[in-house]
């Protein structure tokens, strides 16, 4: 496990063969929630494609019944709110290949090409664990008010944070900064995230050194527009001295360099 932690992002992590892939791993202990809040109901598997964790593998997988990518150990966290419905979930088990054609990736793979990303370097997860019973994926998230709940799905986030080290958090859209907020005092600031107007004229965007409690692991963290509306809301961000795409853009590589 000390071997995994100090391996380099950009070199494959050699896991031995009676070992579970780190994402199923992380997966075993989703399937330990076992009270959801209404609206919430469980995963009933782990999708084997190219999809967000916990409902998918968190990495980016070339086809379906391959072997799972290496696990980016030291590499970057990409941290939305949730993975969708039940109904979305019910449509992708039905999908014979993968198709990275969704809001969601189809504009946030071209910001990592711009901000010098690798995807192989990406683990993809969600905040809250469950599937929405509802037909919408769009707004708060059931279960959001539940103060045990969000405890709990702040564990899990901190179990893989714990498990892959990452040196770099990029947080999506506006909802998971205050859910986050009290899981490190360096992120208190983001307890009063309302906007990104707001965040960005305090210069909050962005916290490097960050520590969870009980965690001796440091790494940054940013907050990006969500993927799917990235065209309606990067062009009211500010950064120093850039503004809308390359205020995010140029962001994410200085937390880089």
């Amino acid at each position: 496990a000390e071997m995994q932690r100090m391996a380099s992002p950009s070199r494959a992590v050699t896991i031995p063969d009676n070992m579970p892939h780190p994402s199923h791993e992380l997966f075993e202990l989703v399937q330990q929630f076992d009270a959801f809040p209404n609206g919430v109901t469980s995963i009933p598997k782990q999708l084997q494609g190219t999809s967000f964790f916990p409902a998918g593998v968190g990495l980016l997988v070339e086809k379906r019944g391959t072997e799972l990518p290496r696990f980016p150990v030291g590499g970057i966290m990409v941290l939305a709110h949730d993975w969708g419905t039940v109904g979305d979930f019910e449509l992708y088990e039905k999908e014979d290949e993968e198709r990275l054609t969704n809001p969601t990736w189809r504009n946030m793979l071209p910001f990592f090409q711009q901000a010098g990303i690798r995807t192989s370097d990406c683990f993809f997860t969600n905040f809250f664990v469950g599937l929405r019973t509802g037909k919408s994926s769009v707004g708060v998230f059931p279960g959001a008010k539940d103060p045990v709940y969000v405890m709990t799905c702040q564990r899990l986030l901190a179990k893989q944070i714990d498990r892959q080290r990452p040196r770099l958090v990029l947080v999506l859209g506006a909802y998971v900064p205050k859910l986050i907020a009290s899981m490190s005092d360096d992120l208190k600031p983001w307890e009063r995230f309302d906007s990104f107007k707001a965040i960005d004229q305090q210069s909050l965007a962005s916290f490097r050194n960050v520590n969870l409690r009980d965690s001796d692991h440091e790494f940054s963290v940013a907050s990006l527009v969500h993927p799917c509306y990235r065209q309606r809301n990067v062009r009211n961000r500010r950064w120093k001295n850039f503004e809308g795409d390359a205020a995010e853009v140029n962001l994410v590589k200085e937390l880089l360099a």
